[in-house]
């Protein structure tokens, strides 16, 4: 039997070990799960079998509190994203502030943000200079493996750094992800619309929902008929959502579908947790959700 406790749930259920390095955990539920077994770790697996670096990952009660005691001290000093830590330069980037680079030799070297994150583009690219040094950084949101361990991380990271003791263009190649909030990632049913109450009864396939992907960066959901879906990008601020797609069935709320599809697609929202509510909101718009269990 397994139990556990997160901040929202209560998880109960059995497991077994497969071939000695797969552990499956089968919830009371019905749902599963599955983790690879490396060394005094448990990496989560996604639906394809590839793990997912630095996040859900289990350690050792001893170094699962520095880990995640490290993981929550960045987050909460404002920064964004983050390489490899297996590599032996580092990158970290506040992007409402600077990116910083750091070599091998620990030399560090700032730039500032000169390209917006725009959740429709597969990559964006940054570069500064200033009293001798120079940082060039492409992001591309691709499948990256890490050299060290194999393991999928979902950026790829490409360096271009001098410093004023690392004489001469270097260039570096690595992997990173986003310090994404975790309560996001879920499935959230909307309850109100810009200060009105949703009713299930007026929509033809029950309330509209989203789910919140942020293993691949990605929104799925239906707006109550249509299937809709699109990319997003959570920083420690806002939400950034791309072009939401959906199918064009007509249906008794079509005309409400469309003006919340419009609503979400490219648009930055600031977002707020309370408990198991989640509140959407830019200059024009407030939209509040429930998690579903």
């Amino acid at each position: 039997m397994i139990n556990g406790k997160g901040s929202l749930e209560v998880l109960e259920g059995t497991w077994q070990m497969n071939n000695d390095s797969l552990l499956v955990l089968n919830k009371m539920n019905g749902g599963k799960a599955k983790f690879l077994l490396k060394g005094n770790q448990l990496g989560l697996l996604n639906e394809q079998g590839f793990s997912v670096r630095n996040q859900y990952i289990l350690y050792k009660s001893s170094d699962a509190e520095i880990r995640l005691e490290e993981s929550e001290r960045m987050r909460k000093s404002g920064i964004d994203f983050i390489t490899d830590p297996d590599e032996k330069w580092k990158l970290t980037i506040d992007f409402d502030k600077e990116a910083i680079f750091h070599f091998p030799d620990g030399e560090t070297i700032k730039s500032a943000l000169n390209d917006k994150i725009d959740p429709d583009r597969n990559s964006w690219k940054f570069s500064g200079s200033s009293k001798g040094s120079f940082l060039s950084i492409e992001l591309t949101k691709d499948i990256c493996s890490d050299s060290i361990s194999g393991e999928s991380i979902p950026y790829k990271v490409l360096i271009a750094a001098e410093g004023l003791k690392n004489k001469g263009v270097s260039k570096f190649s690595g992997c990173g992800s986003f310090l994404g909030d975790w309560r996001l990632h879920d499935i959230w049913a909307l309850r109100s619309f810009n200060g009105k109450e949703i009713d299930a009864a007026n929509f033809d396939k029950g309330i509209p929902y989203l789910e919140f992907n942020i293993r691949e960066g990605k929104i799925f959901g239906n707006a109550g008929c249509n299937a809709s879906s699109g990319s997003f990008i959570q920083s420690k601020s806002i939400i950034a959502i791309g072009s939401i797609a959906s199918s064009k069935m007509l249906c008794n709320a079509y005309s409400f579908e469309q003006d919340f599809l419009r609503t979400l697609s490219r648009k930055n929202f600031k977002y707020k947790f309370d408990g198991l509510k989640l509140t959407l909101s830019d200059e024009k718009n407030v939209l509040e959700f429930s998690k579903v269990d």
